[in-house]
């Protein structure tokens, strides 16, 4: 039996409304309700309305957003969009908290965290029983550290332990609805588990609701009691949690579930969203023809370290080998040292000790390297074309202009930037084409090593499952060596031929990808396989 709704969209639409006048709709007619004592996680991707919906609960949109319908609040039906500002805040202040992705830009790195988490107390107390409190909650979120904490600022602690502060923040006041947005995208595999325990937890001591934002449906799943499907600003589907996961209705939601690299699709191409959509055989899945010959050396590290001011060790003595024509996987949590490695290999750092041995035919333009967040490392101002054109240009100088041309749209188009897009900016595209743009303008090169650090971390399922297996076969047809950095140890598997676990500069285990995944030798490797949701 459900219990009652606390909170109730009724036929409820936002819109958008620019300074010319014209309006986008972004949510369409949404009913919805988040039952008392329960958790609903809201899933959908970039876009789909998801946490917009939740920041109109508070009106935390812009001032140009326009509402339709009804929030309803409460079993008194309270109407949240008659309440002035003024009541509104009352009610942030005492029965609403929020849980935001980030919590280094959510946090005032100016003052330390026990000062940020007093001003969030709004009972009438003294300042000695708000911090007992304080310490109270603290002590179950971060056992045994919670003096460092209080007297750290944010930058001093660490991801899990920042996003630890923002639940403490938002439990502090005892809310009846806990909204957490995306509140472990960021964090470490882990971590992240931590965290969403945490959350759950804490939720059910207080006898609280809670939303669960994620774009991730089988990362969240197990902690909700329901959840709710967003696409394209409409929800499409909402069931208990059990059977949105093993009964999927929507095509949508079974492409979300599907799209995700999971022991089910090993081998074969990852299925596309569309598939789903225009109802073609998605479930028949294409297998991947592998002729890679994985064959001589092309890097060797040796004893390679690398240190920071003032003692922060970011590579302590390693030793790794990568082959020509193999996908090597670097898994490890924040601080592991894997973008180290990657800085060092491109050439962007310099090693401490240690030497590095390099293939004879490997030169400076034959590594080149994908960042995480394509959006900041393109220039703003050079179109799809120019940013490729401008590597072939530098590399290819011996080829007349028109041949340059053609060489800059073949790569383009390799890489899935249409003839038609290529002269398109970076704020034209979207996240997974302006990864696309990205690759070319590695690729223009003819690299032989493709580094690739958290290049698809930051992407919905969907996008991710397109830039995989673009990459794979880059990797089958051009024999391209490539390093893929990551946190997401599915991903790994689904990618990488071999896997180095990295923790603290260190090199706790090197090995195949199968023999990592069924006979891992290191106890943190046992624990990062241990947390994997398949």
């Amino acid at each position: 039996m459900q219990s009652l709704p606390i909170l109730k969209y009724q036929n409820f639409n936002i819109s958008f409304k620019n300074k010319g006048g014209e309006i986008t709709h972004a949510l369409n007619n949404l009913n919805l309700e988040i039952h008392s004592n329960s958790i609903t996680g809201i899933i959908g991707e970039s876009g789909s309305g998801k946490s917009i919906t939740f920041l109109s609960l508070l009106r935390l949109l812009p001032d140009y957003a326009m509402y339709q319908g009804s929030i309803l609040w409460g079993p008194e039906q309270l109407d949240m969009l008659s309440l002035s500002d003024k009541e509104l805040r009352k009610m942030a202040l005492k029965d609403i908290a929020y849980v935001f992705q980030d919590p280094l830009s959510a946090l005032n790195p100016s003052l330390k965290i026990k000062i940020q988490l007093l001003e969030c107390i709004k009972e009438n107390l003294s300042k000695k029983e708000k911090l007992e409190i304080i310490k109270q909650l603290l002590e179950e979120l971060i056992p045994g550290n919670v003096e460092r904490v209080l007297n750290s600022y944010p930058h001093q602690l660490s991801g899990g332990q920042r996003q630890r502060v923002m639940i403490a923040m938002a439990l502090v006041n005892k809310p009846q609805l806990i909204i957490a947005d995306e509140p472990t995208t960021a964090l470490d595999p882990s971590v992240q588990h931590t965290v969403l325990e945490l959350l759950k937890e804490q939720t059910k001591k207080l006898k609280s609701s809670m939303v669960l934002i994620s774009h991730d449906i089988k990362a969240v799943a197990d902690f909700c009691d329901y959840i709710a499907v967003f696409y394209k600003g409409q929800m499409v589907e909402y069931a208990p949690a059990n059977q949105i996961l093993n009964f999927p209705q929507h095509p949508y939601t079974q492409a979300l579930i599907q799209c995700r690299p999971s022991s089910k699709n090993l081998g074969f191409w990852l299925p596309k969203v569309s598939d789903f959509l225009n109802l073609k055989a998605a479930q028949v899945l294409e297998k991947i023809t592998d002729n890679t010959k994985i064959e001589g050396e092309l890097v060797e590290l040796n004893q390679v370290s690398k240190k920071y001011k003032p003692n922060f060790v970011a590579l302590n003595n390693l030793n790794i080998t990568i082959y020509k024509g193999e996908c090597l996987g670097v898994i490890g949590e924040s601080g592991s040292g894997k973008s180290t490695l990657a800085k060092i290999l491109s050439g962007l750092e310099i090693s401490d000790s240690g030497n590095i041995q390099k293939a004879q035919d490997l030169s400076a333009k034959g590594i080149q390297m994908i960042f995480q967040d394509p959006y900041s490392s393109l220039n703003p101002s050079l179109t799809a074309f120019d940013s490729v054109f401008e590597i072939v240009s530098l590399y290819f100088s011996n080829l007349s202009k028109t041949q340059k041309q053609d060489k800059t749209i073949d790569i383009l188009e390799t890489c899935g930037i249409n003839k038609e897009l290529v002269h398109l900016k970076p704020t034209q595209f979207s996240g997974g084409q302006r990864q696309r743009v990205s690759i070319a303008r590695a690729l223009a090169s003819n690299p032989q090593l493709l580094i690739c650090d958290e290049a698809v971390s930051a992407l919905d399922i969907s996008v991710q499952a397109q830039i995989l297996n673009l990459l794979k076969r880059l990797q089958l047809e051009f024999s391209l060596t490539i390093l893929f950095i990551t946190h997401d140890m599915l991903v790994a598997r689904y990618l990488c031929d071999r896997i180095a676990v990295l923790k603290n500069g260190n090199l706790l285990e090197i090995n195949t990808t199968n023999n990592i995944f069924k006979t891992p030798v290191n106890d943190y490797t046992k624990e990062l396989i241990t947390h994997l949701i398949d």
